[in-house]
Formats: structure tokens, C-alpha cells, sequence
């Protein structure tokens, strides 16, 4: 680790180290899923908890998938940076005038 700033920023990443940390990625959500296969009845803050999980893992996934490689990219990460990249929609509801608040009651 880089003492002071994150390592995926403070210099070159190897396509090697960038497929490592991906697999990480993935190992560790395939046993978070494993593992709440045995919550019989799971209570709301705990499914909460899992959703927070998933949701930092991919965001750690995307953060590094972005990242391009300094010594050979892969084609996904090329194809990510290209023009002003890609992004999922977040005006997805709103188009539609969905009320967030109510509909998080249902939740």
C-alpha cells in the first residue's frame, strides 16, 4: 500500500495487479453470498447491511476495471475511458416522476 494516497492513483498499475484485485473482488462477494445463504430469516437492518456490501464492492469493481493498466490495458477498461465514458443512468424514475421517498417506504 502507499502510505498517504491510494495505489491506484499514485502509480502505474500492472494489468497482472489489476485482474488480482478484480478476482479479490469477486472471491469476496461469492463468499458474502455463501454466507448469507444461511440467514434463515434475515431482519431488515442486516439485508441493509448486505445491500451496503454489494453495493461498495462494485464499487471498488468499477473503480478498478477503470483503471487502465500502464503495461497492457485490457479492452474493457479502454472501452470504459473512451469520450466522456460510461455511467449507468441516474435520471432513471425521475423521467417518470417517481416519488423516491414514497417509493423507499415500500423498501
Amino acid at each position: 500500500a502507499v502510505a498517504g494516497g491510494c495505489p491506484w492513483t499514485a502509480r502505474p498499475v500492472t494489468r497482472e495487479a489489476q485482474l488480482k484485485a478484480l478476482a479479490c473482488i469477486e472471491r469476496l462477494m461469492h463468499r458474502l453470498g455463501e454466507m448469507w445463504q444461511d440467514v434463515e430469516e434475515p431482519t431488515r437492518p442486516s439485508e441493509c447491511a448486505r445491500a451496503v456490501a454489494a453495493i461498495c464492492a462494485y464499487a471498488m469493481f468499477d473503480a478498478v476495471i477503470r483503471k487502465q493498466a500502464s503495461d497492457s490495458p485490457m479492452e474493457i477498461s479502454v472501452m470504459l475511458n473512451e469520450g466522456d465514458g460510461y455511467s449507468l443512468s441516474t435520471g432513471v424514475g425521475r423521467r417518470r416522476g417517481l416519488d423516491i421517498e414514497r417509493a423507499s417506504e415500500w423498501l
